[in-house]
């Protein structure tokens, strides 16, 4: 049966806008959230409570222990380096493509903290230490996780940054995203006169100026430590990265996403996001020129000369390393996901689920004589094609199966009653009678709209949340114009 997609845009802060969801809703998630200490984002701060009053809340069920904050002086901000970045956005027709560019310089500095109970007023990714920040990760994380089903996925997009001072003037803290243009004394305004001027150099505990943070992977253990499955870690490689005026370290070229999961099996479709071979040929040049070979007992280390390679046809499973340029358009969000980064991870989503239970449909696969050569011909001594002692412990082989099509991964009855599938040659006519609905895609940090964007495109629905109202706008606006179809904000059209 045909499935309706839709979408939606919803403005407001993130962690409110998921408790309003259901729960186990989601089939995937994928995000980018503001670095840390790189950018604000002119939105009002919000309040992030303390650690321990959230862990009073999720021991006792009690949210009605409130403090009346009284919030104490704004932390100093952090320094950062912004040469170049105002011109290479105007270049770029957006606000200098990462998150790492500052265009509009109005915003508090890294917030303040509750002198009673030690709960923070700021925008998330200005926090003065990243333990503070990455707390605050793991807050909104673990409502992604409670939307999320059991069998759903979650990539997260993280850039890294380099240690600086903490910088106040006169005593008192100055913005970290605003250059001031009546800071005399120093370079940092592009004035080099010297009258009434104090900075305060301080530095973040534990890291020295200089200091590489390491955000990806301390997010990364802190996401593991709070129950996330840790699966893999891609290199998102940037043919043209953002230049750097820096002589004593390579220019930043790459940055983290990783794949996490709230369970061990969990729904991934490896062959929609397959690759192709590097060099098909030379496999069978190996095997034509008796790459088989025998070792020191007389057991074959791989086949013999001439027999068929086996790789499979539909390519090899993609690997960690993603080579996607930048992009941009104009009026673009400073920070915007290139559409091809998000299409592999969208892809390995469900096609369509079941509209009882929401489990996505699997291929139907059947086996070949195709041997998988991922499993056969391993030349180390261990795992199944092993060697111990006189003889091999197993052979290990395995063969290519080929893709059918698609049918349910669930057990209920179906329309017509008749149970779950077996294979399609059972039920020619069985999609008809099995309700589907489309996979849902969650943004909580959606910024300019390109996750619910690319979504859409490929026939699954798309929820993206975003704090500033005026990237919601633009999303939606985005949305619209990418396809006719979309016509209006929550839009849908028949898949």
């Amino acid at each position: 049966m045909g499935a309706t997609v839709t979408w939606r845009i919803d403005q407001g802060d993130c962690r409110e806008l998921l408790r309003g969801m259901a729960a186990e809703s989601v089939h995937i998630a994928i995000t980018s959230p503001p670095y840390w200490g790189l950018r604000c984002y002119n939105t009002s701060p919000l309040v992030w409570e303390h650690a321990d009053t959230l862990a009073y809340r999720a021991e006792t069920g009690d949210d009605s222990a409130l403090c009346e904050h009284a919030w104490g002086e704004e932390q100093p901000g952090r320094k950062r380096d912004e040469q170049h970045l105002e011109a290479l956005g105007e270049r770029l027709g957006c606000g200098g493509g990462n998150k790492a560019s500052t265009v509009n310089h109005s915003h508090s500095g890294s917030g303040q903290f509750c002198a009673k109970c030690g709960a923070w007023l700021g925008s998330l990714g200005l926090e003065n230490t990243p333990e503070l920040y990455i707390a605050h990760m793991v807050e909104v994380f673990r409502e992604v996780r409670r939307v999320m089903r059991k069998d759903a996925t979650c990539w997260v997009n993280m850039g890294d940054n380099y240690a600086t001072h903490l910088f106040t003037r006169q005593g008192k803290p100055r913005n970290v995203c605003q250059p001031p243009n009546d800071w005399e004394g120093t370079k940092l305004g592009g004035r080099e006169s010297s009258k009434h001027v104090t900075v305060t150099h301080q530095t973040v505990p534990g890291l020295k100026p200089k200091d590489l943070c390491g955000m990806p992977w301390r997010l990364a253990f802190a996401l593991q430590a709070d129950g996330w499955w840790l699966r893999s870690e891609i290199i998102w490689h940037k043919p043209n990265p953002m230049p750097e005026s820096v002589r004593d370290r390579p220019t930043k070229a790459h940055e983290t996403v990783f794949l996490l999961t709230k369970a061990a099996r969990y729904f991934y479709d490896n062959d929609a996001i397959r690759e192709p071979h590097a060099e098909p040929g030379r496999i069978q040049k190996h095997y034509a020129h008796g790459y088989g070979t025998r070792n020191a007992v007389g057991i074959k280390t791989f086949k013999p000369s001439g027999e068929s390679p086996g790789y499979n046809p539909a390519g090899r499973n993609r690997r960690t390393v993603w080579t996607i340029p930048t992009s941009a358009f104009p009026g673009a969000h400073f920070a915007t996901f290139p559409p091809k980064l998000i299409e592999p991870m969208i892809l390995t989503s469900p096609t369509k689920c079941c509209a009882v239970c929401g489990k996505g449909w699997v291929r139907e696969t059947v086996r070949t004589d195709q041997v998988d050569p991922s499993a056969n011909g391993s030349r180390f001594d261990t795992g199944k094609t092993a060697v111990h002692g006189n003889g091999r412990a197993q052979h290990g082989e395995r063969h290519v199966t080929k893709a059918l099509g698609f049918r349910p991964g669930c057990d209920c009855p179906g329309l017509d009653g008749d149970g779950p599938w077996i294979d399609l040659a059972a039920h020619p006519d069985g999609e008809a009678n099995w309700p589907t609905v489309p996979a849902v895609v969650l943004d909580p940090f959606s910024g300019a709209g390109t996750t619910p964007m690319v979504a859409l495109r490929h026939g699954r629905n798309a929820i993206g949340h975003e704090l500033s109202e005026a990237y919601a706008d633009m999303a939606r606006r985005r949305i619209v114009a990418d396809s006719p179809l979309f016509n209006h904000t929550g839009g849908c059209h028949d898949n």
